[in-house]
Formats: C-alpha cells, sequence, structure tokens
C-alpha cells in the first residue's frame, strides 16, 4: 500500500490491483485504496487480511485467477505478508497453480526523508 496516496503508488502496485479479479485486505487498508487508488475503485473487494480464511475464499472460488492482497507495514517483518507468504507456500492447492508476487510501496521512512 505503500504511504497511501496513489501518486505514492509504485505503477506496478497499480497494475497488480487493476488487473485482480478481488482485492483483499483490512477494512481501513480497502477504504483509503478504494478512495485515493483508481486502479482500486469499483474492485471487488473483501475486508479480510487473514491468511488462512483468504486461501480458503480463493479454494471456494476456483474462478478466481488473479487476486492482490493489500497489506500495510513492512512485507517482511509488521505486515500480514509473511503470514500469508508462509501459508501459500504449504498449501498443496496453491503451491503449484499461482504465480505470487509481493510488491512493495514506498516506505514511510523514504517518504519521510523527502519531507
Amino acid at each position: 500500500m505503500g504511504v497511501g496516496a496513489q501518486e505514492a503508488g509504485t505503477q506496478q502496485a497499480q497494475e497488480a490491483i487493476a488487473s485482480a479479479q478481488v482485492l483483499f485486505g483490512a477494512k481501513s487498508v480497502l477504504e483509503n485504496l478504494t478512495k485515493t487508488w483508481q486502479s482500486a475503485a469499483g474492485k471487488n473487494v473483501i475486508a479480510n487480511y487473514d491468511s488462512g480464511k483468504i486461501l480458503d475464499y480463493l479454494q471456494e472460488h476456483p474462478e478466481i485467477r488473479n487476486a492482490a492482497v493489500a497489506y500495510s507495514g513492512d512485507s517482511g517483518f509488521y505486515s500480514g505478508a509473511a503470514s500469508m507468504l508462509a501459508k501459500l507456500k504449504t498449501a498443496e492447492a496453491f503451491k503449484d497453480n499461482f504465480d505470487v508476487k509481493v510488491i512493495c510501496g514506498i516506505s514511510s521512512v523514504s517518504w519521510f526523508a523527502t519531507t
């Protein structure tokens, strides 16, 4: 999600959200994205960031071939992204069927250093 503003989002993140059939995330993250990022406006959004529940949903909806999960925080440490990646690596239904990419936003440290 980066620092939240559309102009601060990476092109790669905006393209990933635009191409996703469904967008998962915490309610506050999704509200911010759908209000400020054009690529998220009008998306099928599901306010859930629990990796187990997201995987259950995707298993129940095999027609979904492209999903995005928006997390706040550092993708490697203080975020649900780490737990999502761990579950994806061990979930048999997903191991060979999906390409998984972690797309980082601009960090708050970098953002604050420019102001």
